[in-house]
């Protein structure tokens, strides 16, 4: 059986990004405490991969470098994304349910 576990950065108001969609509170110095990732690393290194939707997605590519290595990442969409050549043997598009997702990780 495939356990699934949520993790998510939200500020303390509970949103994840800007109405704009920025995420720049995340990566703002003033916010980050020294040698801690709230857990991150222990969450990252638990899960077999990692699934997300496709604006999350293509704002990880906006990032200076790619975060997640050779780690198994399903990007959720039904409109076209373009992966790149260097993701695309650890990168998936998966355009169904995600049940259906479920049964292909079976």
């Amino acid at each position: 059986m495939i356990e699934y576990i949520g993790y998510i950065a939200t500020s303390l108001d509970g949103k994840i990004a800007t109405d704009d969609g920025g995420l720049d509170w995340l990566l703002d110095p003033k916010y980050k405490l020294p040698d801690e990732d709230f857990g991150y690393k222990t969450f990252f290194d638990s899960v077999d991969c990692l699934i997300m939707g496709k604006n999350t997605f293509l704002k990880v590519l906006e990032f200076p470098e790619y975060p997640y290595g050779e780690k198994p990442v399903w990007v959720l969409s039904k409109s076209k994304i373009t992966i790149p050549t260097n993701l695309q043997a650890f990168v998936r598009r998966h355009m169904g349910s995600i049940l259906e997702l479920d049964d292909i990780l079976q």
